[in-house]
């Protein structure tokens, strides 16, 4: 009995021994896979914060060199100044001994860039009182010789009746368009092309309301000589397509086509008449008349925004409802005003394997997530309608709020990977959980970053109130338009809605020569500026 009990005992002391050391290895276990999932995700911190200074160390020495070039441009602009006045009081001294001598002295009027703009048809009324030709930043008298020669010339004087007229209806290709200010030509430029820009600045107030339109030509540094010349030939062409204007310049680098840069070269455009001239003064007038002229055209889209979607219905399918894949997703979702605006896929960085995609955005995404995954999605954002739409691509880590610590740690390692596969992007954001995912919290999160990328994108001016508007309502106004103008794709057909929807204007659209300089020159239109190109299957 005695030995029974013992054994008794002994099993039952190597039983508790078998439980406490299970107990102690579970323990070691649950602690070994917390450890590699805290090293996991400190790894991952690690990554995004060398990746966060690179990107600011980048933006730096960006923003240094930006610097040293402006100063570089104003000292420049400066030299060009001296020596154009300088030049102007040689010649009127020339001009005061033999006014015949002008035409004998080509040397004075050399420039190291630009060239001569000089058409009387252009200002038939002020030619003949003030000749002048634009040279960049400079605008240096023409001598009455040459103006008289000028006149009489058959390439630069007025076509004369009896010649047949050029082939000027679809002489030009329209490169971009906008109803902001000048500043933001300048994300149409192309620097291997010659590009021409029609701008009408409105100015005054009320009955003292006026518009001035200039002529703008933009020679790309990477111009080659030949195709310059060309252009040159039919710039005479560009000039009656566009109509009168009040002046012209010549503009050879992309940092000279801003507001301030265009209002000083021909300042003697705007003085007041009293005559004084302040940049700061025109840019505010100029600035506020603009932004007034979008408040008008915001509510009239708006209302078209309102009847329209009382049409079309309140579902749609989604990407694997009507049969689509990865790419042809991709495709629309690419498109500023496409029919998908979200694309969810799963962790995997060899191909795009698509959950499934949508058009309601955020808010239909939510559906369709796994709390128990961590996946990715590709999402466009936009705020505002027509003219006033800023479109922003965001990548999306989800993490589900059931993901192991193991499993998440693994997934996310992913991250910078499946970020590069869904490039190009400006925005990425993590969201944990589906409540996560509410539209009003991911818009307060990403302002930041969008009013950020707005600036940079406008060479780090000041933005204007409209850019600077990043709420729900511009969320739900550019949700509205994409459905609006994608209803054709999804089989919808508003037909009461035709008027409405002209009034879009998509950005994906080819817009015509012809219906974007009458829109340019008309004073009601808030269309403000133009940029257009030669196009090479036209003879002129």
């Amino acid at each position: 009995e005695k030995a029974a009990a013992e054994r008794e005992a002994a099993e039952e002391k190597a039983a508790a021994e078998r439980k406490a050391a299970e107990k102690k290895a579970a323990a070691e276990r649950k602690a070994a896979e917390e450890k590699a999932a805290a090293e996991a995700e400190l790894k991952a911190a690690e990554e995004k914060a060398a990746a966060e200074r690179k990107a600011a160390e980048e933006k730096a020495a960006a923003e240094a060199e930006l610097k040293a070039a402006e100063e570089k441009a104003a000292a420049e602009r400066k030299a060009a100044e001296e020596k154009a006045a300088a030049e102007t009081k040689a010649l009127k001294e020339a001009a005061e001994d033999d006014d015949d001598s002008w035409d004998e002295r080509p040397s004075a009027f050399a420039r190291p860039r630009g060239r001569v703009h000089f058409n009387p048809a252009v200002s038939p009324v002020r030619a003949p009182q003030s000749p002048t030709r634009s040279t960049g930043s400079i605008v240096a008298p023409v001598s009455p010789v040459q103006f008289r020669k000028a006149v009489a010339s058959p390439k630069l004087g007025p076509r004369s009746p009896a010649r047949a007229r050029p082939n000027t209806t679809d002489l030009l290709l329209v490169d971009g368009r906008g109803t902001s200010v000048l500043d933001e030509v300048a994300e149409f430029l192309d620097d291997e092309k010659v590009q021409f820009i029609l701008t009408q600045m409105p100015l005054g107030s009320g009955t003292f309301k006026r518009n001035k339109w200039l002529f703008l030509t933009y020679v790309g540094e990477k111009v080659k000589m030949m195709t310059k010349a060309k252009h040159v030939q039919k710039s005479g062409a560009v000039s009656e397509i566009f109509g009168s204007t009040h002046a012209s310049l010549t503009l050879t680098q992309r940092d000279q086509v801003n507001l301030e840069y265009v209002l000083e070269s021909l300042k003697h455009v705007f003085v007041a008449d009293d005559g004084t001239f302040s940049i700061a003064a025109l840019r505010e007038e100029i600035t506020r008349n603009v932004e007034q002229a979008q408040e008008e055209q915001q509510e009239a889209l708006e209302e078209a925004v309102r009847q329209t979607m009382a049409e079309l219905p309140t579902v749609r399918p989604t990407a694997a409802g009507i049969g689509l894949g990865a790419e042809e997703v991709m495709a629309e979702l690419r498109k500023p005003l496409g029919a998908f605006n979200w694309a969810l896929f799963e962790a995997n960085v060899n191909e795009l394997e698509m959950v499934d995609a949508g058009s309601d955005s955020l808010i239909e995404m939510a559906e369709y997530v796994d709390e128990k995954k961590v996946q990715y999605a590709l999402v466009r954002l936009a705020f505002g309608i027509g003219p006033f739409r800023r479109t922003k691509w965001m990548v999306l880590t989800f993490v589900g709020e059931e993901v192991p610590a193991v499993k998440r740690g693994r997934m996310l390692a992913l991250r910078g990977d499946m970020e590069e596969l869904l490039r190009p992007h400006q925005v990425t954001l993590e969201c944990r959980g589906r409540d996560a995912l509410e539209v009003q919290s991911v818009i307060e999160r990403v302002r930041p970053y969008i009013v950020a990328d707005e600036i940079e994108k406008a060479g780090g001016k000041s933005l204007g109130s409209r850019q600077m508007k990043v709420t729900m309502a511009d969320f739900e106004q550019a949700l509205a338009e994409e459905k609006v103008v994608t209803a054709e794709f999804f089989g919808e057909d508003p037909a009461a809605s035709v008027a409405s929807l002209a009034a879009f204007a998509p950005l994906e659209k080819d817009f015509e020569q012809g219906d974007t300089i009458r829109q340019l020159r008309d004073e009601a239109n808030p269309l403000l500026w133009g940029v257009f190109s030669i196009n090479p299957d036209v003879k002129c």
